[in-house]
């Protein structure tokens, strides 16, 4: 996540289309976003299947991983300090999660698949024994989400829901 939120808006969008040719190149001819033009909580879909998706896209993670001489984070929103309620994670309408974290400008993009209701399931458990540390996003200068800052290393154990860890082309990142 930037400080730019229209700059997000690109880089999302650039996240889901790079997660949607990834399929097509495992031979899914019919995959498609979710529309923009009413909420919905999932971006891509497997049509013949009825597979989704929750696409994050996250250019800090390695930036901030660097700074603070430690591994990359993946930062789960769950909560909207706006609206006050639950969101994110734990309100997608999508059966895995892919979280995408990459170097800029011209870092390989890594997207870590996730089961979301085994994630989920993890993330609450984990939140009761206080395993994650929970923070805002204030470092990008919003402050209006809070969210789990949860270790690549611990994340990505089997028993999380995670899957498997997959190398992504991106041929658009140089045009944001």
């Amino acid at each position: 996540m930037s400080d730019d939120f229209h700059k997000d808006l690109k880089l999302g969008d650039l996240g889901e289309r790079m997660w949607s040719e990834h399929l097509r190149s495992l031979g899914h001819k019919n995959v498609s976003l979710s529309p923009k033009s009413h909420a919905v909580y999932w971006d891509v879909q497997i049509d013949d299947l009825g597979i989704r998706f929750e696409v994050k896209y996250d250019i800090k993670a390695w930036y901030w991983a660097r700074k603070q001489d430690r591994e990359p984070n993946l930062f789960l929103e769950f909560w909207s300090n706006t609206k006050g309620k639950e969101c994110g994670i734990l309100i997608v309408e999508a059966d895995y999660l892919v979280y995408i974290i990459e170097e800029l400008p011209h870092g390989v993009p890594i997207a870590y698949l996730f089961e979301v209701e085994q994630l989920v399931e993890h993330l609450r458990k984990a939140s009761h024994d206080s395993v994650y540390r929970v923070t805002t996003n204030r470092i990008n200068g919003n402050d209006n989400v809070k969210g789990w800052v949860t270790p690549v290393s611990e994340i990505t154990k089997k028993s999380n829901g995670f899957i498997k860890t997959i190398t992504l082309q991106n041929e658009e990142i140089n045009r944001i």
